[in-house]
C-alpha cells in the first residue's frame, strides 16, 4: 500500500530533495543520471565563448554542379554545390566565431527528454515483454524528478552554471517566495549553498529574466506558486519510492498516471511563463 507524505513542509521537501537528488547522480541507467560539478562560478561568469568554423574556399568549375534534387529553378537560375565525392576540399582556414549565452541555454525540450522517455518504458511494461525492467519505480518515475530538476536549473541558473552541486530547489524556491510572494523588496533571490565552500547562489542568466518579468504581476504570482506546489507534488512520489523495496509495475501505474496528469500540467505551466522565447 503506497502512503503519502502529509506533512509536506519545507525541511521535509528539502530532505526528500537531498535523497532523491542523491539517487539522481547515482541511478545505473545513465540516461537517467544526474551528473554534477562541484564548481559555481556565479557573478564572476564570463560570457566569452567561442568556436571555430571553417573558412571555405571559392569553388572551382570542376568542383561544381547542378544540384538533382533541387525543385526546377526559377528565372533559370540553377543552384550549385560542391561535389562530395571524389574531390576534397579543405577548408582554407578556421575562424573564431563567438557563441552567445542565449545560445549556451540547454533546450526546453532537452530538459524535457527524461520524461519522454518514460512513454517508451511504459509501452514496454504494459505489454509485459520486459525481463531487465525490475523496478518500475525506478525508471516510470524517477525520470520525473530529473525533468524537474532541469527545468529549475534552466530558470535560476547561468547556463555556465548549469550543472553546479551547490543549486537546490528548495532553497531557491524559498529565496524566490521571500521576494516574490511574500514581497520583502529587500531581500535578493539568492541563497547560501549548504554545501562547502557554501557559495552565495543567485539567480543569473536570459531564462531568469525572462522568467522575472512573467511574475511581476498578480497573475505571474499565482502562476509561481502553482510551479512550486505542481514542483513539491511531482516531488514527493520519487521521495517515497527510493528505498530499497522493488515494486512491481502493477502498483507503479496509478501513481505514474497521476504523475502524468501533474507533468502535463507542469509543462503547460512553464509554457505560458518561458514562452514565447524560451520554450
Amino acid at each position: 500500500m503506497l502512503t503519502r507524505v502529509t506533512d509536506k513542509s519545507e525541511i521535509n521537501f528539502e530532505q526528500a530533495y537531498v535523497e532523491v537528488r542523491d539517487l539522481l547522480e547515482t541511478h545505473p541507467w545513465s540516461d537517467f543520471k544526474l551528473r554534477l560539478s562541484d564548481n559555481y562560478l556565479g557573478p564572476d561568469v564570463k560570457d566569452l565563448h567561442h568556436r571555430s568554423e571553417p573558412v571555405w574556399p571559392p569553388l572551382k568549375e570542376e568542383e561544381i554542379r547542378v544540384d538533382p534534387r533541387s525543385p526546377p529553378p526559377l528565372y533559370s537560375k540553377k543552384v550549385h554545390i560542391r561535389f562530395e565525392t571524389p574531390i576534397e576540399v579543405e577548408p582554407e582556414e578556421y575562424v573564431e566565431v563567438p557563441i552567445t549565452v542565449d545560445e549556451r541555454v540547454i533546450h526546453f525540450s532537452s530538459c524535457n527528454s527524461p520524461w519522454e522517455t518514460t512513454k517508451s518504458i511504459v509501452k514496454m511494461l504494459d505489454r509485459g515483454r520486459s525481463r531487465t525492467i525490475h523496478d518500475a519505480g525506478m525508471f516510470a518515475l524517477l525520470p520525473a524528478a530529473k525533468t524537474i530538476e532541469m527545468h529549475w536549473r534552466r530558470i535560476f541558473l547561468h547556463p555556465d552554471d548549469f550543472h553546479s552541486r551547490h543549486f537546490s530547489i528548495p532553497r531557491a524556491m524559498r529565496a524566490i517566495k521571500s521576494k516574490y510572494i511574500k514581497m520583502n523588496t529587500k531581500e535578493s533571490a539568492c541563497y547560501e549553498s549548504g554545501i562547502d565552500p557554501h557559495p552565495k547562489v543567485c539567480p543569473n542568466g536570459p531564462v531568469w529574466d525572462h522568467f522575472k518579468s512573467s511574475i511581476e504581476d498578480q497573475s505571474g504570482i499565482e502562476s509561481l506558486q502553482m510551479m512550486f506546489d505542481l514542483t513539491k507534488k511531482i516531488w514527493y512520489p520519487m521521495h517515497e519510492h527510493r528505498h530499497s523495496k522493488v515494486s512491481e509495475w502493477s502498483e507503479i501505474k496509478p501513481v505514474y498516471k497521476q504523475l502524468s496528469s501533474d507533468m502535463d500540467e507542469l509543462f503547460s505551466l512553464l509554457e505560458k511563463l518561458l514562452g514565447p522565447s524560451w520554450v
